[in-house]
């Protein structure tokens, strides 16, 4: 009677061991990073196995259920490079660290009207530190200026023809959703 006890034990022990680790299911925890500062980045997309995570306020992305294999994974975030990694699941939860590295330039857009610029029309970007990128139109409808990778910081821009004021102002180039 004593053998059938220990061998309906162990059966039950077996069976509690299958059943908390959900039948080769682990949990993939994916921490993402600021690559300069070290610190958390919240709320990054992080794409493992076809489901997409949002980081939590430690930086930390974790897949529950994820069966032994390998599994490539891709993390983005507004304002920094997308990132890319692995993680093989094997038999145990992983944990595995990715840094992202900050953006440090954007594009700048300037509409210059329905029917597009005049043929002449310059465009002009300078931070008076060496910086300074010129645009001039050709005069097609439509016609926008879009100057690309400006470095982060505050600009002057001019917009000028031959027939008129030149048209001034100032504009900070940072991180933003759109065009900067």
């Amino acid at each position: 009677m004593m053998k059938i006890i220990h061998k309906i034990n162990l059966s039950l022990a077996l069976l509690l061991l299958l059943v908390t680790q959900g039948f080769g299911q682990f949990d993939v925890t994916i921490n993402v990073t600021d690559a300069i500062s070290g610190l958390a980045i919240e709320n990054a997309n992080v794409l493992l196995d076809g489901t997409t995570i949002q980081t939590d306020l430690n930086g930390d992305a974790t897949f529950t259920s994820i069966s032994d294999g390998n599994y490539p994974y891709t993390t983005s975030k507004m304002c920094y490079e997308s990132g890319n990694g692995s993680v093989t699941v094997a038999g145990s939860n992983i944990i595995d660290n990715l840094q992202l590295v900050e953006n440090t330039t954007n594009n700048v857009f300037f509409f210059l009207g329905m029917m597009g610029a005049e043929a002449g029309v310059t465009v002009n970007l300078n931070d008076g530190a060496g910086y300074n990128e010129s645009y001039t139109a050709i005069g097609t409808p439509m016609e926008d200026v879009i100057i690309s990778d400006v470095p982060y910081g505050s600009y002057t821009y001019t917009i000028s023809n031959e027939c008129s004021t030149p048209n001034t102002g100032t504009i900070e180039v940072a991180c933003n959703s759109g065009m900067g």
